[in-house]
């Protein structure tokens, strides 16, 4: 028998020991559900960790011991009799969770993309083993300022506790084994710890167990190689959008968790493309925030579900240019937000005025985007941007160009304002769940996009 088939049989061996033991401390000692879940987490996470000396380049191996291991889990989740003895160290904390799928497969997934870097391996590990266990066990004992997430209370104690450790998690090991200047370490630890503490916060029924260590191994190979400047402005424009948004959180209707939410998304904008993808969620978040009418009624009524509603169709225009790269796929991206803002104008206007008097104030709403949002984003900021910073990522607009955006952005505005009041009138009612207008917007904001590049194929031929 091979020394990796041995070290398979080990692990398998001890993940059923874990969960045998942990089953017994459970039922005779009776401790707080959270406290065996984590004990159970951290187990597995110093059993995951030394598979790359034990596995090498053999991923198959932790592929496979990841589908047995989920097995296992389903076995326990599903099998009454089993169910019954070891289901209360994954299942007793009260809330529906996917986490001990998620975790499993995380595994797999991180060792077949680190392939054989070690550190792209380890760190992403040490971070879920050990900064999502602290937090909530800190969280648990002494969380005392709370705020609500999706599936559940969370802690402001909590969550400094998961930066903090997820911080060293980087820190320590670039610091070591790497030749990563010390200035470089410091901006790339402080980076994962505040980005990887976001998603622990907005993150739901264990999801988390697959997006950290995913996450933080994307940020380890984007930022690795970047010079300290880059790294640097990279941390600064992240406090900053961080710090924007905590002296706004009073004039939003956002919760936390939908302010988080936001505050990723924009920070991804910049990162993945430029400075240029910014503006327009900038803009809709300050626009929104202005004139929302704010009392205790609708305080907080906005939450991480209006954030992925709003910005789904912007986020696949901004895959469409990364993988194109073509000008028309930005404009496209600023309309969803442009339109967005049309909407909620849309969304208050009297159904007992006339017909005309309706049609006449979508139209203006349509307008006031257009103005508000996609008149600067589309156009003054990519030209602002352009002339202070050439760069192939930002188009260069002549004249003619600018025009046939203008032209066409009003269009589509015009377009999506219209569908969004018929589609008003038609599909919803106030008795229907908010989300259901938001994923409505989302839908007619996707149309007006696809009409801007229809409206734009046409006017350029």
């Amino acid at each position: 028998m091979s020394d990796q088939a041995i070290a398979m049989l080990v692990v398998i061996c001890a993940l059923g020991g874990m969960i045998v033991l942990l089953g017994q401390v459970q039922r005779r000692l009776n401790p707080h559900p959270e406290v065996v879940r984590k004990l159970m987490h951290v187990s597995m996470g110093l059993l995951v960790l030394p598979f790359p000396w034990a596995f090498g380049d053999q991923a198959w191996m932790v592929v496979a011991l990841a589908a047995l291991a989920i097995v296992l889990m389903l076995c326990i989740r599903w099998i009454p009799a089993i169910h019954e003895r070891s289901g209360k160290v994954l299942h007793a904390v009260g809330r529906q969770s996917f986490g001990e799928l998620c975790y499993p497969a995380a595994v797999a997934a991180l060792y077949v993309l680190a392939d054989g870097q070690l550190l792209g391996f380890v760190i992403p590990m040490l971070v879920l083993t050990l900064a999502d266990a602290v937090a909530a066990l800190i969280g648990v004992g002494y969380g005392r300022l709370r705020y609500a997430g999706l599936d559940g209370i969370k802690s402001v104690e909590g969550s400094v506790a998961f930066f903090t450790v997820a911080f060293l998690s980087a820190h320590v090991p670039l610091l070591l084994f790497t030749t990563i200047g010390r200035e470089e370490v410091l901006l790339i630890a402080i980076i994962i710890g505040l980005l990887v503490m976001m998603i622990e916060a907005v993150s739901w029924r264990g999801l988390d167990n697959l997006f950290i260590p995913l996450l933080t191994y994307a940020l380890l190979e984007a930022m690795m190689p970047l010079p300290v400047d880059a790294l640097r402005a990279r941390a600064v424009v992240l406090v900053l959008l961080m710090v924007f948004v905590l002296l706004w959180r009073r004039r939003s209707t956002l919760n936390v968790p939908a302010m988080i939410g936001g505050t990723l998304f924009g920070y991804t904008c910049w990162v993945i493309t430029d400075i240029q993808w910014l503006p327009a969620p900038m803009l809709l978040f300050l626009m929104h925030a202005l004139y929302w009418p704010r009392n205790l009624r609708n305080r907080n009524q906005h939450d991480l579900i209006t954030i992925i509603a709003v910005t789904a169709p912007a986020v696949f225009w901004m895959l469409v240019h990364l993988e194109t790269g073509k000008p028309a796929s930005h404009a496209a991206y600023v309309t969803v937000f442009a339109g967005q803002l049309a909407f909620v104008g849309v969304s208050w206007i009297d159904p007992r005025r006339s017909h005309l008097s309706q049609w006449l104030l979508t139209w203006l709403w349509a307008v006031a985007g257009w103005i508000l949002i996609f008149l600067p984003s589309a156009l003054l900021v990519p030209s602002v941007a352009w002339r202070l910073a050439p760069s192939p990522r930002i188009a260069e607009f002549t004249a003619s160009d600018a025009l046939l955006i203008a032209v066409s952005g009003l269009v589509a505005l015009t377009l999506a304002a219209a569908l969004f009041n018929l589609s008003m009138r038609w599909f919803w009612s106030a008795e229907h769940a908010p989300e259901r207008l938001h994923w409505l917007g989302a839908a007619c904001a996707a149309t007006g996009s696809l009409a801007l590049i229809g409206a734009l194929s046409v006017m350029a031929g």
